[in-house]
């Protein structure tokens, strides 16, 4: 369902009814997080596979610009499989820093997705 449909639709309001909305918020907006990762994952593993048939401008402008972040990400996972197990409040920590430095990358994005459809 990528995302979208009746049973994604029914399957939030279970988890707000579990958790309450705030938490629902977050819980919805961790998933969209995701979702982007895995899509922005997949096509920079397409391109560098050579199976993404997009044209070399895009190709190349989407490798430069998240290159960096998903090389980022595989270092620090492999860098995580050498540390023991840590508190949870470590492993909260870390997810807050990742998700700002991810958050580096998308913002100026959504923001060019904002201007283009107020120019469009």
């Amino acid at each position: 369902t990528w995302g979208r449909g009746d049973a994604v639709e029914q399957a939030l309001r279970e988890v707000e009814d579990s958790y309450g909305s705030g938490k629902s918020r977050s819980i919805r907006a961790l998933c969209w997080f995701l979702h982007w990762g895995k899509i922005g994952g997949n096509t920079l593993l397409a391109i560098l596979g050579r199976t993404h048939r997009g044209g070399a401008l895009y190709k190349s402008l989407y490798v430069v610009y998240y290159g960096p972040l998903f090389l980022i990400i595989a270092v620090f996972s492999r860098l995580l499989g050498l540390f023991p197990i840590v508190p949870v409040w470590v492993s909260a920590g870390i997810g807050v820093v990742l998700t700002f430095v991810a958050g580096c990358w998308i913002i100026p994005v959504g923001f060019l997705g904002v201007l283009a459809s107020l120019l469009l």
